[in-house]
């Protein structure tokens, strides 16, 4: 299991991702290019990936692919990236991935209360590490984001409606103010080095960006409540901000 750590107590626990092992990828040879750094295939280093179509990758957190929580979780947001201009595909996170040409962005889509298997599985993710295309994490993404990068899965509770306050102007966030947001976490996140801080209700830090990768997370749900989150994030894309 992964290690958490009470929020703001000197005897937390990190969580750590282990090891990546990037055999489950399926890559074609016209999708990547790539090279072995030594015998073993974990050594499997991915140089270049290509993007600049209209695909974004959504992939499903939910304990099992087709779960009951996809209609809650990953369906608003399909429907919400195909509104704003974009195809999409979905991808469950323990299933193989294959990264073909035209996907401009992914996005890391949330799970229920409880369900937080993904955390003993980060190593299937290490695969975003490698990619140039811009990520969104929501909730379970944003965690997943946070790991990866350093930071820490802290407990800090949050169910129903509550006040988020943005702390600095962002092309996704937009401008400071403070608005209201549907929350639905066990555990939220530190900033992780490196990144800056965009957000914060009086619980926990509720978006960041890492601007070396441009990686978004948002602890809030914005299917629920804000989907102009979703909508603002798709059009940095359409915009041709990355591709």
């Amino acid at each position: 299991m992964p290690r958490r750590r009470n929020c703001g107590r000197e005897r937390g626990r990190r969580v750590c991702a282990r090891q990546a092992d990037l055999s489950f990828l399926s890559f074609g040879s016209e999708e990547v290019v790539s090279e072995f750094t030594g015998k073993n295939p974990r050594d499997l280093q991915i140089t270049r990936f290509l993007i600049g179509g209209t695909m974004i990758l959504l992939v499903d957190l939910c304990y099992l692919p087709g779960s009951l929580s996809y209609s809650e979780f990953v369906s608003p947001i399909r429907r919400i990236v195909e509104k704003s201009g974009r195809n999409a595909r979905v991808a469950h996170y323990t299933e193989p991935v294959s990264l073909t040409p035209g996907i401009s962005g992914v996005i890391l889509c949330g799970t229920a209360l409880k369900d937080n298997g993904y955390l003993d599985h980060l190593d299937r993710f290490r695969w975003i590490e490698e990619i140039t295309a811009p990520v969104l994490g929501i909730c379970a993404g944003m965690q997943v984001l946070v790991s990866l990068l350093g930071g820490e899965v802290v407990e800090a509770p949050e169910i129903g409606m509550t006040e988020v306050a943005v702390t600095q102007t962002d092309e996704v966030l937009g401008n400071e103010r403070i608005f209201s947001a549907y929350e639905l976490h066990n555990f939220g996140v530190t900033l992780p080095p490196g990144c800056n801080e965009l957000a914060w209700s009086d619980v926990c830090l509720q978006a960041f960006l890492y601007p070396q990768k441009q990686w978004w997370g948002v602890m809030f749900h914005p299917e629920v409540r804000n989907e102009w989150v979703v909508e603002r994030f798709v059009k940095t894309i359409n915009q041709g901000r990355f591709d």
